[in-house]
């Protein structure tokens, strides 16, 4: 064994059978894949916008989705739903407090609370309720003093996921509580108690206090009620199961192959968060969004919150889907008279075309507005997934339309996916696997060397907060640089540029700038 016996035998009797199992079986390789992995994930999550963007989109997410229902209610006429949305508001509300006490304790103990099973990071090994840290010495099979410096320095490179799991558990908590004051007052309404009347208030205390065991996870052995509020917590953090969520659960397959294989987990670091993303968006395109599995079980299961919720996503669907054709059709002028579209997607498939562009201030998957002195900027949305993702897809599809011929342009099904494909293959969490495919197609030395060197320069720690810099504090580096090999990829990543020749306009030889980070509110 990689730990002491009487280490495991303290351990295995606080665990069940799957978990002893689980730990006996992995060899010291894996282990080592493991902390590999840690670390790789770490550096891709370090960045301060990265957390930013993590946070307003699960803010937007617990206000738009009871207003989701609300609209479904008023749609279908259903006044209990309706009053239910708002009740979900009320409870999150409320409940603040609680939130802010519980994250704090939460980022205290360096574990989630509330549901310490389904997390953003996927990949870890879950022991009696808590996450076994990759680069420990309990993991690594290392104890004394060496297993404490082990510990020390995992703790250290592995704090971008623990202020992750930190964000998750304040968003987490609102939308548990919130739900789960919803389900007290809908229990309370279905028992014909006035929700002012002492039997009423009761009621709704005693469910909301048997949400929560004594170390403050959600209660859901034998309770309904607190499942279906964990459930849509899970949902509504993109964190729930991946298994029997869509017709042909690619995403679950997906994560039980690179699971089992966790030397290629460095193409996908995250399947299960990009996956619900993407379904998240599927269930809401107008038409195609009521065949999903997801909203058939919910209008199949006659619960009137969820047919109410399934209504108000075909409507806010349509409404993203004709607020993004609307800015598709705006153009802006800046104070030269030059012409920008108000709305951007990819770009122009011609490099030159593209860079041209980029010197005048166009920035790919934004939206544009006139700066003070005439000058047109841009923010970026296509971080803000999944509500902002539609945009990206009629942006798309609106430049796609205009670069290909006459001819394609009667297939427009083909420039549909084509555009899918485009904005997917921007997300960086499918960076990677976008990255190995253009290798793959064209594999060359040179290729394939700045691919590992990518990979390799990635992984040293804190990468993509000296990349991403810090508002006000660390400013990133503005210029783009050309990156030739392993070496060059490594320092590209490691903020090591001043060792790099900057790229530079082909026609007035200045350097080009890299688009800046920006979060579109």
């Amino acid at each position: 064994f990689a730990k002491n016996p009487a280490t495991l035998s303290a351990q295995w009797q606080k665990s069940n059978i799957e978990e002893i199992i689980d730990s006996v079986a992995k060899t010291k390789v894996q282990r080592g894949l493991e902390a590999a992995n840690s670390l790789y994930i770490n550096s891709l999550l370090s960045g301060v916008y990265t957390h930013a963007v993590n946070i307003k989109s699960g803010l937007y997410e617990a206000f738009i989705r009871p207003a989701e229902q609300i609209i479904g209610g008023v749609i279908g006429k259903d006044k209990r739903a309706r009053a239910l949305g708002y009740a979900q508001y009320k409870g999150m509300i409320m409940s603040l407090g609680d939130v802010v006490i519980a994250t704090s304790k939460a980022l205290h103990q360096g574990d989630a609370i509330l549901d310490p099973i389904s997390r953003t990071q996927d990949n870890l090994q879950i022991v009696n309720g808590k996450a076994v840290r990759p680069i420990s010495g309990q993991n690594l099979g290392f104890e004394g003093g060496v297993g404490t410096a082990i510990d020390w320095f995992g703790k250290i490179v592995e704090l971008p996921t623990r202020l992750l799991m930190t964000g998750d558990e304040f968003l987490k908590q609102s939308n548990y509580r919130g739900r789960l004051f919803a389900n007290a007052v809908e229990n309370t309404l279905e028992r014909g108690l006035s929700l002012t009347s002492k039997e009423g208030r009761d009621n709704i205390d005693r469910i909301f206090k048997e949400g929560f065991d004594e170390n403050g996870a959600a209660n859901i052995k034998d309770n309904p009620f607190n499942k279906d509020a964990l459930e849509y917590a899970r949902e509504s953090t993109y964190t729930n199961d991946l298994r029997n969520g869509s017709h042909r659960n690619w995403g679950s397959a997906l994560q039980n192959l690179l699971n089992k294989n966790p030397e290629f987990r460095f193409l996908a670091p995250f399947i299960r968060t990009p996956t619900n993303l993407w379904r998240h968006f599927s269930n809401r395109i107008p038409g195609f969004g009521l065949l999903t599995k997801q909203n058939l079980d919910m209008w199949k299961s006659g619960d009137r919150r969820a047919r109410a919720e399934v209504i108000g996503r075909q409507m806010l669907g349509i409404s993203a889907a004709m607020y993004g054709y609307h800015l598709t059709t705006e153009s802006l002028v800046d104070k030269n008279g030059n012409g920008f579209p108000k709305i951007t997607g990819s770009g122009p498939a011609n490099f030159e075309v593209k860079k041209a562009w980029l010197q005048l201030g166009w920035q790919p998957y934004s939206i544009g507005y006139i700066k003070e002195d005439g000058s047109i900027g841009y923010r970026q949305y296509n971080r803000m997934d999944p509500r902002f993702y539609i945009l990206g897809i009629i942006a798309d599809l609106k430049e796609n339309a205009q670069n290909i011929n006459d001819e394609q342009k009667q297939d427009m099904f083909s420039a549909a996916f084509l555009s899918v494909f485009k904005n997917a293959t921007n997300k960086t969490y499918l960076r990677g696997i976008a990255d190995a495919m253009e290798v793959l197609s064209d594999p060359n030395e040179n290729k394939i060397s700045r691919f590992f060197g990518g990979i390799v320069g990635s992984a040293i720690p804190y990468a993509s907060l000296r990349n991403q810099g810090i508002p006000y504090i660390l400013e990133p580096d503005e210029n783009a640089y050309e990156v030739r090999s392993f070496v060059d990829s490594i320092y590209n990543r490691a903020g090591m540029q001043d060792k790099l020749e900057p790229k530079r306009d082909l026609l007035s030889g200045e350097p080009i700038e890299k688009t800046p980070n920006s979060v579109y509110w």
